[in-house]
């Protein structure tokens, strides 16, 4: 079941408003997980053995594709694209903690756990909880 927690709802909040822009050029990549991923990599970290695993969705997506799927999804307008010079100004050496790209796999955690996503990208996940959002709106 796809929960609509705080940091969803922000970010669907943030989407509709169109202050989640793109920053920067928008060649990085993005590594998501679904929040009902996190549970089930959790329970499957119990039985695999020790070591540093990315627990990520199988597919890393650009910024600007992330984004724009999540637009879609959220039937929200489309992200502005704001320069890095911008988020330095706001955020200092934050900024660049959002344009780094962040392309990594979970190959390694799957070999050793059995572990697969049910959501196997963003787009799939973003899909699901918007579908979650309109659940529970119409409740």
């Amino acid at each position: 079941m796809t929960r609509v927690g705080r940091a969803s709802a922000a970010t669907v909040a943030a989407m509709a408003s169109r202050q989640l822009p793109r920053v920067g050029r928008g060649d990085n990549f993005v590594s998501s997980i679904h929040v009902d991923d996190v549970g089930t990599a959790v329970r499957a970290s119990l039985s695999a053995p020790s070591g540093v695993y990315n627990v990520v969705d199988d597919r890393p997506l650009t910024q600007p594709a992330l984004l724009a799927a999540m637009a879609e999804s959220l039937e929200a307008p489309p992200p502005r694209a704001l320069p890095i010079s911008v988020f330095r100004v706001l955020l200092g050496h934050a900024a660049r903690v959002l344009a780094v790209s962040h392309r990594v796999s979970n190959r390694r955690f799957a070999e050793v756990s059995g572990w697969r996503p049910s959501y196997a990208t963003a787009v799939e996940g973003w899909r699901a909880v918007a579908a979650a959002g309109s659940e529970v709106a119409a409740a």
